[in-house]
């Protein structure tokens, strides 16, 4: 970008509304050492301010910006920009920011499993993905320092389609002011941010002409607001009770591995057949009723359905425990009382929620120096949000047909019983796409649950793979669009 046009966007953004601050200068310098290399970047909070075809600003958007320093134009050109975000809707990004990919690491204990004692604190983060790309950690309207103008604007980024237009908004006003439209593109979203992820596609590639070249996929996608069917549970609940010793001694006594594979046979030739057949014998039902039951640990079962409420209830009263975690199974808490009382509570959550809370403001304004009156909203209830057109079929089917060179990876937790890990693969399975586009699909389960970097050897693994992804997808060439047919458009154009 030229001096007298950055100088001109400075002073503009210096006069728009909701204290819009942009500028590649600004932030601190920092490094970071990743596989023995020091790595020198800049760190840059600021928002961005969406407006109003009359002009009036909408809405504000505040990101956290990682770019390496020390490069020149034509390795800035080839060096991928990341974008990433969680889900909720109504999550910031400080998930995925200061718990998985940001130079800069939330201290937890090294298996996410134990209380981190306060003060919290962060530390630097060897997994960061820094040394790979620029990373952009994005908070959607109403999450992190991000707001709408007012009531009514605000109504206008709550819903599937209007916060994926949003998003795509912000990120080609951020590639533009920082002239990397030419840099390949990455996504990551994490759980209902996947589903952002596989809108964003369509809509950046159709509306500004940016390609995507790969999304990872945390967590997600799933159809939300549906109830899944007890054979996609079934192998969450089945690691989840190896993990808590709730089987027989002849299934405790093999790997979860193992197990895993057996109940995958086993939902393939008898327990799907079962729940879908219209009508079943007596002693069919009965022998595969038997078989669920060894695999949950379950000893009664509705006929031959189960929740994954039921496996938290169950593990609760044969471990003597208060709860078991929602979004991690492996995590259990003996606390009377609280927010937490109970299956219904989520400690899991706690251990990472906490902390998070207790360090993400300091850090951003603190640290980093950010500027600003407003309360970090961490995770915030949005209310009526619309979910119209965020089918996970739907919306990957939409991202992959307008994109055929698109690369996803999609990572799963063995113990997330929020998005349970086979949930997200029938999902994915549901969408209509060639054999050769899923060829482009690489799915990976990690030890831990919906936020599985909380431990540190998972953290280390995912990281790995990710890095991997980002420079292969960085490499891919696009292939020809695909015209949408009616069966696979669905989700209609967002």
């Amino acid at each position: 970008m030229r001096p007298t046009a950055f100088a001109a966007l400075w002073i503009v953004s210096a006069l728009a509304p909701l204290g819009t601050s942009f500028a590649r200068e600004t932030g601190i310098a920092a490094d970071v050492r990743i596989s023995g290399e020091r790595i020198g970047y800049r760190a840059m909070p600021g928002t961005i301010t969406l407006k109003r075809d009359d002009g009036r600003a909408r809405g504000s958007i505040f990101y956290t910006a990682y770019h390496r320093t020390g490069l020149n134009t034509k390795q800035l050109e080839q060096r991928p920009v990341v974008f990433l975000f969680n889900g909720g809707p109504g999550s910031s990004s400080a998930w995925l920011h200061l718990g998985a990919f940001g130079p800069r690491r939330l201290v937890l204990g090294e298996s996410g499993l134990e209380e981190a004692t306060p003060p919290h604190s962060t530390t630097a983060n060897q997994h960061s993905l820094i040394d790979v790309a620029d990373l952009v950690f994005i908070d959607p309207i109403g999450t992190g320092f991000s707001r709408a103008t007012d009531v009514i604007a605000a109504r206008g980024f709550y819903g599937f389609r209007s916060d994926v237009r949003a998003v795509a908004e912000f990120i080609n006003l951020y590639l533009t002011r920082t002239d990397r439209l030419r840099s390949p593109c990455c996504i990551v979203g994490e759980s209902y941010g996947a589903m952002r992820a596989c809108g964003l596609v369509p809509e950046l590639e159709e509306e500004h002409g940016i390609v995507v070249n790969g999304i990872v996929l945390v967590s997600g996608p799933i159809v939300m607001g549906k109830r899944s069917p007890p054979d996609q549970l079934l192998p969450t609940a089945a690691a989840t009770a190896h993990y808590h010793g709730l089987l027989s001694p002849e299934l405790q006594s093999i790997d979860r591995q193992k197990l895993l594979q057996r109940v995958g046979e086993f939902v393939d030739k008898a327990y799907r057949p079962a729940l879908e057949a219209e009508a079943i014998e007596a002693e069919t039902r009965d022998l595969v009723a038997a078989k669920v039951s060894a695999f949950t640990g379950l000893r009664r079962l509705r006929g031959l359905s189960f929740s994954l409420r039921e496996i938290r209830v169950n593990a609760c009263r044969e471990l003597g425990v208060e709860s078991v975690g929602i979004y991690d199974a492996r995590v259990t808490s003996s606390a009377r009382g609280g927010p937490f009382r109970g299956a219904t509570g989520d400690p899991a959550l706690a251990l990472i929620r906490d902390p998070m809370d207790s360090v993400i403001q300091d850090y951003l304004t603190g640290e980093l120096g950010y500027n600003t009156d407003l309360e970090y909203k961490l995770l915030h209830r949005i209310p009526m949000w619309n979910h119209f057109g965020s089918k996970a079929s739907d919306t990957l089917t939409r991202a992959l047909e307008t994109n055929r060179g698109l690369q996803a990876l999609i990572v799963c937790g063995y113990y997330d019983t929020v998005t349970p890990m086979a949930v997200v693969r029938r999902a994915v399975e549901d969408a209509e796409i060639s054999p050769e586009q899923r060829k482009g699909i690489e799915f990976k389960n990690y030890e831990g649950g919906h936020m599985m970097y909380t431990n540190l050897p998972t953290l280390q693994k995912l990281s790995r793979d990710v890095r991997a992804f980002i420079r292969k997808a960085a490499k891919r060439k696009r292939g020809p669009a695909l015209v949408p047919t009616a069966a696979t458009s669905v989700g209609a154009p967002l």
